[in-house]
């Protein structure tokens, strides 16, 4: 299926047509044409129904009834057979629209990565990705395009009305058209706040709700449990009272529609009809007519009123979905908005070769490097060149931009100034590296499932291999399953030695070349330590090792031990 390039605009209107994919463009079209087949063929419908009442009425004028029941008949069955055409081709496109742009939110999430995440809570993504993406496919897809044909297919009952009873009947449903479209407009232009109010409630409410069930352990612990659950119940009132805002817009425009344009285009139509008949313009077969095809213009004016929620909770999902993907694509760090160099791209070297073992073309490169939070400099200056298989240290007092430095490195935040190179090339080092954190994080399933996480086509013996690397593989297999042994949510069933270790095992499996250290021992016992420091030495200079840490068992392991002081880069 043919994809389009999401490329959203800083300013003017939304873009939604970038959301959607050429074949969800073409099944809108073909849901338009369906449409406008199923009003012709009610349009059939009636037209022969009051030709065949007349024809009953008045004998002596010879109609062909026999006919008509015919073109009733066919008129029926094409009714049937595209109002199911319709249904099944509108549900597979929004099924298949739906999937894109959750394929979309994830591939810019992981594309910019947590450098432009760190401004967006989990559970809003979550939120964009599940409830809001259902919502503007079931509007683009579902609703649009019939919409759409609501306000186009009249024309085809209006020319009907013209030809088959009067015109004059005809020019009143005219004039009522252009009315009932900019009524609609009027009340979508009143009620948008609306829409988007409930669109940002259901997103903060999804967001507390994961991080609550984050953090449980930790709130639980701490006994503030019921002042969360206060928050909580804050916020879901929040949700509830955008909701119920967006419903009363609803029935607004319900109500407005039903008693302006129903009321009035009915009972101006019988009325007229009936002036007609006693005047001897009309027969009663053309009156069953005109009422028949006035009750088939209300049905799109009807079908719009009714599904008034969905448009304005479609829309309001449209633009939040719309901010995030222009946000990711435009929106560095917050704290560097006067940067005059930023990172640069990841798509543009993704696929190179790069040299890593040349000596002469640094494995990591930082040069000028520099970070600020509002009008604080926390980083200045610093340059930082790491050759292949070099092992450097780096430690700092607390506060003095060690951490931030890290984060700088990780991709978990962007510079305001300098460039981070890998191999000579403008791609960031996440890219090419490998971490092992202080706080891994192991996935709910088996051994070999979080091995495979950064290398899916590895064998076996090339799990086992990076197992060995770690010093794991032989506690590994006394388990009764080996790989295949499950493990609960972040590692559980593992020792917190074991985990760190697994942590390792998946970065050297992930064959990356790079590895960062962020406290990899600060969490675990002396033996723990003491497995992960020989894993480490047995590496040999096949690894560019960056570490950050505390514990000078660790930093002994280092070619260079570098400090962070004030924000600067020195050597020790």
């Amino acid at each position: 299926m043919s994809t389009s390039h999401v490329v959203p605009k800083k300013t003017g209107k939304p873009q939604f047509a970038t959301l959607q994919t050429d074949a969800g463009r073409r099944a809108n079209r073909v849901v338009l044409g369906l449409f406008w087949l199923m009003t012709l063929g009610m349009i059939t419908v009636f037209v022969s129904a009051g030709q065949i009442l007349d024809s009953y009425l008045h004998p002596e004028w010879s109609f062909p009834a026999t006919l008509y029941w015919v073109l009733a008949i066919v008129g029926i069955v094409l009714v049937f057979g595209a109002h199911f055409s319709l249904s099944r081709r509108s549900t597979r496109s929004q099924i298949c629209e739906e999937n894109h742009v959750r394929k979309v939110l994830l591939t810019q999430s992981f594309r910019t990565g947590p450098a432009r995440m760190n401004q967006e809570s989990a559970g809003r993504v979550v939120a964009l990705a599940t409830e809001s993406a259902e919502k503007f496919t079931r509007y683009r897809q579902g609703f649009l395009p019939q919409v759409q044909g609501s306000f186009s297919a009249p024309v085809l009952i209006v020319a009907a009305m013209g030809i088959f009873v009067h015109p004059f009947l005809a020019l009143l449903l005219a004039l009522c058209l252009p009315l009932a479209a900019g009524t609609v407009w009027l009340f979508q232009k009143l009620f948008r706040r609306s829409s988007a109010k409930s669109a940002r409630a259901r997103a903060a409410l999804a967001a507390n709700y994961l991080e609550v069930l984050q953090g449980l352990t930790t709130l639980q612990l701490l006994g503030v449990a019921d002042r969360t659950g206060d928050k909580l119940e804050k916020v879901g009132e929040d949700n509830r009272r955008a909701t119920m805002s967006l419903l009363r817009s609803n029935q607004v425009i319900i109500f407005v529609l039903d008693t302006v344009f129903s009321l009035f285009v009915i009972t101006s139509v019988a009325a007229l009809s009936m002036y007609l008949v006693s005047l001897g313009e009309m027969t009663l077969g053309k009156m069953v007519m005109a009422l028949g095809l006035a009750m088939l213009l209300l049905e799109p004016i009807d079908h719009f009123g009714a599904f008034f929620y969905v448009a304005m909770g479609g829309r309001g999902a449209g633009r939040a979905i719309l901010g995030f993907m222009h946000s990711r694509a435009s929106h560095s760090d917050a704290s560097c908005e006067d940067a005059s160099v930023a990172l640069h791209g990841y798509a543009e070297v993704a696929g190179e070769d790069l040299p890593a073992g040349d000596a002469e073309i640094p494995a990591a490169y930082l040069e000028n490097v520099g970070v600020r939070y509002g009008n604080q400099q926390v980083l200045q200056g610093v340059n930082l060149r790491v050759s292949p298989g070099e092992r450097v240290a780096i430690v700092g007092d607390s506060g003095q931009g060690k951490t931030t430095l890290l984060n700088v490195m990780k991709g978990f935040l962007t510079p305001c100034e300098g460039r981070v190179e890998v191999a000579g090339n403008t791609v960031e080092l996440a890219q090419r590296s490998a971490l092992v954190s202080q706080n891994t994080w192991l996935f709910t399933g088996t051994v070999r499932e979080n091995l495979q996480m950064a290398a899916p086509q590895a064998s076996d013996t090339e799990l086992w291999d990076a197992l060995r690397a770690a010093h794991l593989d032989a506690e590994i297999q006394q388990m009764p399953l080996g790989l295949d042994t499950a493990l609960g949510e972040n590692g559980m069933g593992l020792s917190s030695g074991q985990k760190q270790r697994l942590s390792l095992a998946r970065a050297i499996g992930s064959g990356r070349k790079i590895l960062l250290l962020d406290e990899a021992t600060s969490q675990v016992d002396l033996n723990s330590e003491r497995k992960i420091l020989e894993a480490l030495q047995a590496l040999g200079h096949d690894y560019t090792l960056i570490m950050v840490s505390h514990r000078g068992a660790l930093t002994a392991l280092a070619d260079r031990v570098l400090r962070v002081e004030c924000g600067r880069l020195v050597e020790r």
